[in-house]
């Protein structure tokens, strides 16, 4: 399960990597009139933003370890606070990544309980002893 959001943190990733512009305008940002600063900063923030949460996830599928998820659903989640929080005290006005970042939290993090419960609970190998009666 944790492969599903890697892939697809990974493809938005990739878009702002290659493409900034148009993947801002789907965000809501118009990038181009932003300043050279802007951009940047706008630029290497959500490239890294996406691609670190989709490694995160990549790890947690390949070492199995709950705690990748754990940092990964932590940043959706984080940002989803930040959102409220902008909503509510900013005057924003509530946006579609809101409903995202819900979604992204609940699944990333919901996968990462569900990966330590598998965990914990692997059946015990006992070694093999010899009937002695």
């Amino acid at each position: 399960m944790s492969l599903i959001p890697c892939i697809l943190l990974g493809l938005v990733s990739y878009q702002w990597f290659t493409d900034p512009a148009t993947t801002a305008l789907g965000f809501g940002i118009d990038y181009e009139a932003m300043s050279n600063h802007g951009q940047n900063s706008l630029f290497r923030d959500f490239t890294a933003f996406f691609a670190a949460s989709s490694l995160f996830c990549l790890f947690a599928f390949f070492t199995f370890k709950s705690s990748w998820l754990l940092a990964a659903g932590l940043i959706y989640l984080f940002a989803l606070g930040f959102n409220v929080y902008h909503v509510m005290y900013l005057g924003g006005e509530v946006q579609t990544q809101l409903f995202v970042e819900v979604f992204l939290s609940v699944w990333i993090l919901g996968t990462a309980l569900l990966m330590r419960s598998a965990a914990n609970s692997k059946p015990v190998v006992k070694e093999a002893t010899a009937d002695t009666e």
